[in-house]
């Protein structure tokens, strides 16, 4: 089951890329190139780097995800125990 969410997930997410790409791109190779310009630029490769930690810490760190979670958790309990009165 969750490997089906995951999948249909990057499905959807490499639909989105391809078409992104075609609006916005003559195509892969045009993409490769702006991608190496890019990152031939020092103050942008730190501006991509920085964005990239900032994403992963909003976003990826573990602890935050958990405690998240475990807050929704207990507020599906606590709204269960209000129905039931």
């Amino acid at each position: 089951m969750i490997l089906e969410i995951r999948i249909q997930k990057l499905e959807i997410w490499m639909n989105s890329f391809c078409i992104f790409v075609k609006k916005n791109f003559m195509g892969i190779p045009e993409l490769k190139e702006i991608i190496k310009l890019k990152l031939e630029n020092a103050d942008e490769r730190v501006r991509i780097a920085t964005a990239g930690f900032e994403r992963y810490w909003r976003d990826y760190e573990w602890e935050t995800n958990l405690l998240k979670f475990l807050r929704w958790c207990d507020s599906v309990r606590i709204a269960e125990k209000v129905e039931g009165n």
